[in-house]
């Protein structure tokens, strides 16, 4: 059985996978860095921040590359294959923008996403708790894990927020600037 797929899909492919390769050599150098630290060296997360592989799946008018799937599964592969921690966070984290990027309203896309180029993010999905109060909510909880929180710049989690009494509470994604959220180990 044979299957043939497109191999140049997007413009911005050439590009990507040109970024890969540039970021590969500070990827391997680090690499036993990586597991040493339980979290990706500072050079490692510089070099997959410069080079965009970080917002491979952020929508372009959002800053990002709007990667199709195909060259994301190679870029998140050639990576993964020189520092496996570098592709799992590469994975996650262009999960993570493509998550909160879907989920803000504009106002907040525009708070988010003002900077030269996308933020790196961090979501975590297990529910936390939040109230709605004058000008927003108050949230609280403990979320149990956000892969490559220790360099993301926002953070995403669901909370669940109190509706009615009686009936059940609405999850709701929140979005965080990283300086404010507490990191358990």
């Amino acid at each position: 059985m044979s299957c043939e797929h497109a191999t140049d899909t997007r413009p911005g492919r050439a590009r990507l996978l040109a970024a890969v390769e540039a970021a590969l050599p500070v990827l391997g150098a680090n690499m036993q860095a990586s597991e040493a630290l339980c979290t990706l060296p500072q050079p490692s997360v510089d070099a997959l921040t410069a080079h965009g592989l970080l917002a491979m799946k952020c929508p372009a008018v959002l800053g990002g590359a709007e990667a199709d799937p195909l060259t994301q599964m190679e870029v998140i592969e050639k990576v993964a294959y020189t520092d496996p921690a570098a592709g799992w966070c590469v994975c996650i984290g262009n999960g993570a923008i493509s998550l909160i990027g879907a989920f803000l309203p504009e106002a907040g896309a525009a708070r988010v996403f003002s900077g030269a180029r996308p933020p790196r993010m961090a979501a975590a999905v297990m529910p936390g708790a939040a109230l709605r109060v004058d000008g927003g909510y108050r949230v609280s909880g403990r979320w149990s894990w956000a892969s490559g929180v220790r360099h993301a710049e926002w953070v995403g989690g669901v909370a669940l927020v109190e509706t009615t009494a009686g009936a059940a509470p609405e999850p709701v994604m929140m979005t965080f600037p990283r300086q404010t959220v507490t990191v358990h180990d």
